[in-house]
C-alpha cells in the first residue's frame, strides 16, 4: 500500500483470497491510518467479487479499479513495487528467505529503508506522515542511549539477535540505494512515460 499524499508505503504478505487481503489491508493500514477516501486497484480477481465491493462500501472506501493490461494507470504504485521487489531480491543474496519470518524480517527492513531514505518535496515518507524521522537502534550517528550499543556487543543470544537486526536494516539501505540508481529501470520507467512526466 502506498499513500499517495506522502509516498508512505508498507506492504505485508498475503495470500490471494479475500479474506487474506481485507486482513492485510486491515493490517498494514486501516489500523493505523484508518479508512482511505479512494483505494486504486489493479484489476486481480480478489478485488473484482461482490464481497470486496461490500467490504469497501462498509468502509466509505471508493473503489478505482485499473483497466486489465493497463498496469500503466496504476504506475506510482508499479514503480515502488518494482523498487520493493528490487531491494528484496538484492537482500536475498545477503540474507536468504528460508523461512516466512525471514521473508517478514527482509520485507520490514525494506518497507523501512525506503521510507526513511527515499524524499518527497525534500521530506521522506516517514517525516511526511509522522512529523519526525523514526528512531534507528543502535545508530552511532543517532542513537545516544548506551543499551543498544552495549546490546550489539554483548555476547548473549539478544544481542546476536540485535546485531543481525543491524546488518538486515544495513542490507535493505545499501539494497534501496541501489534500486534508487538502477539505469536499466530508469530506461524503461523512461520508455513508459511522456517525456517530462513521471508518474
Amino acid at each position: 500500500f502506498i499513500d499517495e499524499a506522502t509516498l508512505y508505503h508498507i506492504g505485508v504478505p498475503s495470500a490471494r483470497h479475500f479474506e487474506e487481503q481485507v486482513r492485510a489491508f486491515e493490517m498494514a493500514w486501516t489500523q493505523w491510518a484508518g479508512p482511505c477516501k479512494v483505494l486504486y486497484m489493479d484489476p486481480a480477481g480478489e478485488y473484482n467479487s461482490e464481497e470486496w465491493a461490500q467490504y469497501l462500501q462498509s468502509e466509505n472506501i471508493r473503489a478505482s479499479m485499473t483497466a486489465a493490461e493497463a498496469h500503466w494507470q496504476n504506475g506510482r504504485c508499479e514503480i515502488h513495487g518494482k523498487i520493493i521487489k528490487g531491494m528484496l531480491d538484492r537482500m536475498d543474496l545477503e540474507f536468504p528467505v528460508q523461512t516466512d519470518e525471514d521473508f517478514r524480517k527482509n520485507l520490514r527492513q525494506a518497507f523501512s529503508a525506503k521510507n526513511a531514505l527515499s524524499r518527497v518535496h525534500g521530506f521522506t515518507p516517514e517525516q511526511c506522515l509522522l512529523g519526525k524521522a523514526r528512531a534507528v537502534p543502535g545508530s552511532l550517528t543517532s542513537d545516544d542511549e548506551a543499551g543498544g550499543h552495549l546490546l550489539a556487543e554483548s555476547e548473549c543470544p539478544e544481542g546476536l539477535w540485535f546485531r543481525e537486526s543491524l546488518r538486515r536494516r544495513e542490507a535493505a539501505r545499501r539494497a534501496f540505494v541501489k534500486a534508487d540508481n538502477d539505469s536499466a529501470f530508469r530506461r524503461a520507467l523512461l520508455r513508459r512515460n511522456r517525456p517530462g512526466k513521471l508518474e
